[in-house]
């Protein structure tokens, strides 16, 4: 506020003299638009921050819920049990083999399961589970909302 102002037309600094309010006016305006956007700006990006940590946590709790909810147990311990006995054996499939000698024959075998594809099966329904009840609620925009100021919402109410 020295009162200085750049003219184009005559290529030269021309003063200007303020009186006391305008100069008031003008600090008061300085301050509030420099010191107190950082201070909401230092808001915002704290309250955002906990309410990111508190969808992540509800998250993670959720589907440590969901994981041990859908545990396939029964599946495990008859696999692991009963993996050398052949009577016991938990199905995985069913193997269709057509052999032409000379009558056409059909045989049939079928695959015992295996403890990955038990596990594996059981963290790909959870995944499914956990994305199509909490990602796709939670997804839609957050990355403009956070950047614009938008409502980021509550944590969806699960269903496991």
């Amino acid at each position: 506020f020295k009162a200085k102002k750049k003219n184009v037309l005559r290529k030269r600094v021309d003063h200007c003299a303020y009186d006391g309010p305008q100069l008031l006016t003008g600090t008061i305006l300085f301050v509030v638009c420099f010191f107190l956007f950082q201070t909401m700006l230092a808001y915002y990006v704290l309250v955002t921050s906990v309410w990111c940590l508190v969808l992540i946590a509800h998250s993670i709790l959720w589907l440590l819920l969901c994981f041990l909810k859908h545990l396939p147990i029964y599946s495990l311990v008859i696999i692991t049990r009963e993996q050398a006995s052949l009577l016991h054996t938990f199905p995985q499939g069913v193997n269709l083999q057509i052999v032409e000698y000379n009558i056409t024959t059909l045989i049939v075998q079928s695959k015992s399961c295996t403890v990955s594809f038990v596990l594996l099966a059981w963290m790909r329904y959870c995944l499914a589970k956990f994305h199509d009840a909490y990602l796709i609620k939670i997804d839609d925009g957050i990355f403009w909302s956070l950047v614009f100021g938008g409502r980021l919402g509550t944590p969806p109410i699960l269903e496991i």
